[in-house]
C-alpha cells in the first residue's frame, strides 16, 4: 500500500489528465455495456422474442424508443457502430492519456532521483558503482511508467467494463444473476 501511494504521488500533478483519462475509461465501460444491451436487441429481433412488456429489463429494449414502421435492425446496426466508434475513440484517447500521466511521472520521478544523487558525498558514489545507480534509475523509472500507463489503465477500464456489464445483467435477471453469483465461486475454484 505505500509504494502505491508513493505512486500517487508521482501522478499527482498530473490529476487533470488522469481524472480526463478516467472519465473516459467509464466512457468505455458504458458504451461496452450498451453494445452488448444492442446485441441482445437484434437476437432478439432475429429470435422472434416478443419484447419484455414491464420492469426495468423492459427499458433497455431499443426497439421501445425506435419510431413504429421503420427498419429496427438497420437503426440498431448503426447504434452499434456508433457505440464501437466511441468505445474505441475513449479507449484510445483514455490509453494516450495514461501513458502521458505515465511518462510524465517517470519523468518527474527521474529529475528528483538525479537531484538526489548530485546532492550525495563522495563516499555515497565509492560505496555504490555509478553503473548500478544508472541501472536502478532506468528500470525503476520504467516500472514506474508501465505500472501508471498500462496496469492501473487496465485496471481502471476493465473495473468500469465488469461494473456496467454486470448492471447490465442485473437489470435483464437480477435472479439469475444473484444464482450465478452464488454458484459461480464455487464453478471457479
Amino acid at each position: 500500500m505505500k509504494d502505491f501511494r508513493i505512486l500517487l504521488k508521482t501522478v499527482k500533478p498530473y490529476a487533470g489528465l488522469f481524472t480526463l483519462a478516467f472519465v473516459l475509461m467509464t466512457l468505455v465501460g458504458i458504451f461496452e455495456a450498451g453494445r452488448t444491451a444492442l446485441i441482445k436487441s437484434i437476437i432478439d429481433i432475429l429470435s422472434g422474442s416478443p419484447p419484455v412488456a414491464a420492469g426495468l429489463s423492459a427499458s433497455l429494449d431499443v426497439t421501445r424508443y425506435l419510431p413504429a414502421g421503420v427498419n429496427h435492425l438497420s437503426i440498431i446496426a448503426a447504434l452499434l457502430v456508433l457505440f464501437t466508434l466511441i468505445r474505441g475513440t475513449s479507449e484510445y484517447f483514455s490509453n494516450v492519456l495514461m501513458w502521458r500521466v505515465g511518462v510524465g511521472g517517470v519523468v518527474d520521478l527521474r529529475q528528483r532521483l538525479y537531484d538526489h544523487f548530485l546532492q550525495q558525498s563522495s563516499e555515497f558514489f565509492t560505496e555504490h558503482p555509478t553503473n548500478t545507480l544508472t541501472t536502478h534509475i532506468i528500470s525503476d523509472a520504467e516500472k514506474v511508467q508501465v505500472a501508471v500507463s498500462t496496469l492501473l489503465a487496465d485496471l481502471l477500464r476493465e473495473g468500469f467494463t465488469f461494473l456496467a456489464l454486470f448492471a447490465l445483467v442485473f437489470i435483464l435477471n437480477w435472479r439469475l444473476t444473484l444464482a450465478v453469483l452464488q454458484i459461480g465461486p464455487f464453478i471457479y475454484c
